[in-house]
């Protein structure tokens, strides 16, 4: 065998063991106990479990977005929209390297009206509303759709 065919069957191996090993996130069950955490006003153990998938690169990018998306909604909850906005550019930037382009954009472009909404940034809030599409409304949940 050639050593090209061996470095293509090396490679197919290792590629489909970590697509084998990769965890995915259960997000139902995860944003449940991270509301329940936050209902409780539990942040900082809800921030915690957060990070533990944060932490762990057996998740996929996908998995991670959806973390920073939730670490995102926690801060807004403490008011700390500062860090809650690093974590939607942490979120968009993970969520990138995913198979769910689209989706992650449109998320991030709503939930970062959410957040000029709630600091009042009027000028920034109809910049954002321009910027949605129908396509970008698609993606939401049944929760952030009577929000918006």
């Amino acid at each position: 065998m050639s050593r090209i065919v061996k470095w293509f069957l090396a490679s197919c191996t290792v590629l489909l063991y970590n697509v084998i090993n990769a965890q995915n996130l259960d997000m139902l069950t995860v944003s449940k106990e991270i509301n329940s955490l936050n209902n409780a006003k539990q942040y900082k153990a809800s921030i915690e479990k957060i990070e533990t998938i944060l932490d762990d690169d057996s998740y996929t990018n996908y998995d991670h977005y959806k973390a920073y998306l939730l670490k995102s909604k926690t801060y807004k909850l403490l008011y700390n929209y500062t860090t809650a906005e690093e974590c939607l550019r942490l979120a968009l930037a993970v969520g990138e390297r995913s198979n769910f382009k689209d989706e992650v954009r449109s998320r991030i472009k709503i939930e970062q009206l959410f957040i000029y909404f709630d600091l009042q940034k009027d000028t920034l809030v109809n910049k954002q509303l321009k910027s949605i599409t129908k396509s970008d409304i698609s993606f939401l949940d049944s929760e952030n759709k009577a929000f918006y």
